[in-house]
């Protein structure tokens, strides 16, 4: 699930800015994307 995907992500990156910076685009890219397919 994306979920799952994300919490991974968390764990995978090392605890820096960087990596929650990578994250958090990642995150907002899904949503967007998300957003799209809905109202197509």
């Amino acid at each position: 699930t994306i979920g799952a995907c994300i919490v991974a992500l968390i764990y995978t990156f090392p605890k820096t800015m960087l990596g929650l910076f990578i994250t958090l685009i990642m995150f907002l890219a899904l949503s967007w994307a998300k957003d799209r397919i809905e109202r197509s």
